[in-house]
């Protein structure tokens, strides 16, 4: 069967840059943002992570049901779902847009609205993006290609980001001055230009349900897709990923301000890191359809927590040093991000032929649900660690603030990432195993 023509490869991926350069200033600057900046009490944080992602997590299966019941599914949700763009650029905006003269209440309460609203918004885009890999491919090699140009664009995106934000900020008026809300106010408009053309240039090839096809049972053949090992391992694997992208990104501000004390060097730092993580995926693109996914990814998780694991054993002195593993972490954990959503991409096919149950909406959601438990628990665990180790924001930090840091930046999500490389054990299908999978579902589809 023909490969994806390469406008049509490049209109996807494209897509994912837009998203990524808020999710960047998101990942990266949102706790700093709340504790560092409005100067929000720690425990009220907290909550609000574990409130909002509560919410967070809860969108992903819901709108993988509702998208699956959609005659056409994902592909033609996509098209006719364009009016989302500017209320997600509306709230992307309004995320930073805070007057330390409120109140702590109003500060709080305001931060509860736009912070659901956000994530609310952004599941559902992100249902969709990830789904339409399954409406656009039908060969799983395809797919592969699919997620790997996706996160060269990501990466690539963020990468500009984490070398520009802090000087985009200071530019357009300061960390106290407005500079966060006018860096979320450019990277939205991209945002939305970039998700306007991945609806443009791609193509619904999935066969459309008719009204009558649509899933009906949809909780019970969502039980039995749970209930099945294959599927299983990569969302279990999802989770743990989460935890460990979430205390690695919210835990990097601090370990270079505070572990390191060179505040100077953040923008680079942070530069490097996602220069590498695009290097990765760049670099996994040549065996993704070569070497087992799962084998594949095993390896490249299990290194990727060595790589981080060891940062604690460094001198903080050591920059050098700290940046090298800093890299080669991040080219390994990049280089996992294009495998681990072909892999899902892959379940489908095999869910499709095994339990008679096309679902990508549903299948697709749920991994992300994986990964937003875990990143929504990371949230939480994040600020609760460092009131545990009794962080003070703008201040030299004690022994044990500092032990608490080092922790949560190297040898914590290095555990995590460890058991992420491990619940990919029970994974059961090979590379050739998916291909002919999918070379009989498009046989009987003719």
């Amino acid at each position: 069967m023909r490969s994806l023509k390469l406008k049509e490869l490049l209109g996807y991926g494209v897509g994912d840059a837009g998203q990524a350069l808020m999710g960047t200033l998101i990942g990266f600057y949102q706790l700093y943002y709340f504790t560092d900046i409005l100067r929000l009490p720690l425990p009220s944080v907290a909550g609000l992570f574990l409130l909002t992602k509560i919410l967070d997590s809860a969108s992903f299966p819901l709108f993988g049901i509702l998208l699956d019941r959609i005659p056409g599914g994902i592909g033609a949700f996509l098209k006719w779902r364009l009016w989302l763009i500017v209320p997600s650029f509306l709230i992307s905006v309004a995320l930073f847009t805070f007057d330390r003269s409120w109140s702590t209440e109003v500060r709080i309460i305001y931060a509860y609205a736009v912070v659901s609203a956000f994530v609310v918004l952004t599941a559902l885009i992100s249902v969709v993006y990830t789904g339409l890999v399954s409406s656009i491919a039908t060969q799983a090699s395809d797919r592969a290609r699919l997620s790997t140009i996706r996160f060269v664009f990501a990466f690539g995106a963020s990468t500009l980001a984490t070398f520009f934000i802090k000087y985009l900020v200071d530019y357009l008026g300061g960390k106290d001055g407005g500079g966060f809300q006018s860096v979320a106010f450019i990277f939205s408009i991209i945002a939305a230009a970039t998700l306007y053309i991945t609806a443009s240039v791609t193509k619904n090839r999935a066969v459309a349900k008719a009204e009558g096809e649509v899933v009906q049972d949809v909780f019970g053949s969502a039980l039995r897709i749970l209930k099945n090992g294959t599927f299983l391992a990569p969302v279990i694997s999802t989770f743990f990923t989460g935890l460990f992208v979430t205390f690695k990104s919210q835990l990097t501000l601090y370990f270079i301000n505070y572990a390191m004390n060179r505040e100077d060097i953040g923008n680079i730092m942070l530069a490097a890191g996602t220069i590498s993580c695009a290097v990765g995926v760049a670099l996994v693109g040549f065996v993704i359809n070569k070497i087992d996914r799962k084998v594949l990814y095993i390896g490249l998780m299990a290194s990727n927590a060595f790589f981080i694991g060891v940062i604690y054993f460094v001198n903080h002195a050591n920059v050098f040093l700290i940046i090298v593993f800093h890299c080669l972490n991040s080219v390994l954990g990049g280089a996992c991000a294009p495998v681990i959503f072909s892999i899902y991409s892959d379940v489908v096919d095999y869910l499709d032929e095994k339990l008679n149950f096309r679902a990508p909406a549903l299948v697709n959601s749920v991994a992300m649900l994986a990964g937003r438990l875990g990143g929504s628990l990371g949230m939480v665990l994040t600020p609760i660690g460092l009131a545990y180790f009794q962080y003070h924001a703008n201040q030299a930090q004690t022994g044990r603030g500092l032990l608490g840091i080092a922790l949560m930046f190297t040898l914590i999500p290095a555990a995590f990432a460890l058991l992420s490389a491990l619940a990919m054990v029970r994974y059961t299908l090979t590379n050739k195993a998916s291909e002919d999978i999918s070379d009989r579902l498009a046989g009987e589809a003719r």
